[in-house]
């Protein structure tokens, strides 16, 4: 029939409604900042300990993640509280991490749009009987009407690690990801955070900077 999808053509808009519908992006945004000792020397082959703040149940889940985010970093003698017993030695390094989200709510004072006169108009004249009457006929457009106090939801998802030094008792380095996605899963949110942010570490010096990410083909954040 004339009317009829064909199969190809339907096969593609199935295939762009799902992938919409799971939820798919393309880019995802965070900001990375970090503070650093500057006297502290940061060796890949210390022994490290992944830890949790105690009852800290939400980012303790993450702590695999995280060792494995820093095992692609070359740090490889590292090790959750629950494997420490692994390593026979003393460790150097205790790393506290935390994963957050919060959400808040803000006021703000924007425009209000409506129509408004245009400032043009047009004339119909119509008769009735030997009469004939004309009417103008104002134009309008859309415009600003007013301004009014609205409130928006801000949603954001929090990585903190915090770099202790075991001999010294200082510390001495900690990074923080932070992101604002709105349509995406915690726990997405979070891998994106703790991969990125440990891949972004710089152990040389602080840094504060927003970032964009072009995701993979297909992925989706549901």
């Amino acid at each position: 029939m004339a009317n009829s999808l064909s199969k190809k053509t339907y096969t593609i808009l199935v295939t762009v409604a799902l992938f919409l519908l799971n939820g798919c992006v393309t880019k995802m945004t965070g900001r990375y900042f970090s503070r650093i000792d500057p006297e502290y020397h940061f060796n890949i082959d210390d022994p490290i300990i992944v830890t949790v703040e105690p009852n800290d149940l939400e980012s303790k889940y993450y702590v695999s993640k995280v060792i494995e985010a820093l095992k692609s970093r070359g740090f490889q003698n590292v090790y959750s509280q629950g494997n420490q017993e692994d390593y026979a030695g003393s460790f150097k390094g205790m790393l506290f991490i935390s994963l957050k989200k919060k959400i808040d709510t803000y006021e703000y004072r924007s425009a209000d749009y409506g129509e408004v006169d245009s400032g043009q108009s047009t004339i119909n004249c119509y008769s009735v009987g030997n009469s004939v009457t004309c009417n103008e006929v104002r134009k309008k457009e859309r415009g600003v009407i007013g301004y009014s106090t609205k409130t928006r939801i801000v949603e954001a998802h929090a990585f903190n690690l915090v770099w202790y030094d075991i001999y010294s008792r200082n510390h001495v380095y900690r990074i923080m990801g932070v992101s604002f996605e709105k349509k995406c899963d915690d726990e997405k949110v979070y891998s994106f955070l703790i991969n990125q942010t440990i891949n972004r570490a710089d152990f040389n010096k602080p840094q504060d900077y927003e970032y964009k990410v072009k995701m993979p083909e297909g992925y989706s954040c549901k």
